[in-house]
């Protein structure tokens, strides 16, 4: 009896990790887009819910500032969770640091170097849990977006448990964040190295398709202001139309170099790892420049 009891404890805490170890990846500086770092998972051909899915995911990072670099996991599926955006400063390295939505540290919070973990990543790792297999190809993402250091990728990891993280959907529509099938990036009218025009207005709307979210990360942002937020700003609108009367619609806008989030906007607007995602399928942006260059 005593034989069967441990057998069946052994088997209701049962874990998996599996693991990227090799080739070490060098990390692009300064890149354009974004690098996948594969891992294929065969042997698992369990649902992730409730009772069994994923609960942790380690990172082992040489590189010689880590706030330059965004870390997301991306799932067969293509659910998309934001591990660490732009977090660190000038720290060196992610030594083997484990993520775990349990954590009682977030890395948002988080003193450096990164070696008393496990933390909270940026999103929800139980946003993963909710039915779609584990079977497949699992990718690290990693960006580099600030120029002058370098790094690699060592390894990763991910384990998945039958005490899974719990999903936090704060969407009403229960979506979740798809990877683009290729990144895409715009730019004002003086493009990817130029200046905007004076005396502009326009609007922009962005849509996501297939019920997914939409989410835009700002990667650079450089308006002249005049310390007001009223000479030349980007007012962000979740939502296919422009609304200033509305509190859940007028989001944030873009005043100097900052995002700024409007109050209760929270897991919407996200002035730290500066992303806004719509929870309708729809972000609208109005652009506004003056007549002056100061």
């Amino acid at each position: 009896i005593f034989i069967l009891f441990v057998c069946m404890f052994g088997f209701g805490l049962r874990s998996q990790t599996y693991t990227y170890s090799s080739p070490a990846v060098p990390i692009t500086d300064n890149a354009a887009t974004y690098q996948l770092i594969p891992l294929s998972i065969s042997t698992n051909n369990a649902p992730m819910n409730s009772t069994f899915g994923v609960v942790s995911v380690m990172v082992n990072i040489t590189h010689t500032a880590v706030g330059d670099l965004y870390l997301a996991l991306i799932s067969p599926d293509g659910t998309f969770i934001d591990l660490s955006v732009l977090r660190g400063g000038t720290s060196n390295n992610f030594p083997a640091t484990v993520f775990n939505s349990s954590a009682g540290t977030s890395i948002t919070a988080a003193a450096t170097p990164y070696t008393a973990g496990p933390y909270a990543p940026e999103d929800h790792l139980g946003n993963f849990n909710l039915g779609s297999t584990s079977t497949g190809i699992w990718n690290l993402l990693v960006w580099d977006l600030i120029g002058g250091d370098v790094g690699t990728v060592n390894s990763w990891s991910v384990t998945f448990s039958n005490t899974p993280a719990t999903p936090q959907l704060w969407m009403s529509s229960g979506c979740t964040i798809k990877l683009p099938v290729s990144p895409m990036n715009f730019y004002d009218e003086g493009g990817p190295t130029g200046n905007y025009y004076n005396s502009t207005d326009y609007q922009r709307t962005i849509c996501s398709g297939n019920n997914t979210c939409l989410r835009v990360t700002f990667t650079a942002r450089g308006l002249i202001s005049g310390g007001s937020c009223l000479a030349d700003y980007l007012d962000i609108f979740d939502g296919q139309t422009v609304n200033y009367t509305s509190p859940s619609q007028w989001v944030g806008s873009v005043c100097n170099t900052a995002l700024v989030c409007k109050a209760g906007t929270a897991g919407v607007c996200t002035a730290a790892s500066n992303t806004v995602t719509s929870t309708t399928g729809c972000l609208t942006f109005l652009f506004h420049s003056n007549g002056s260059t100061v």
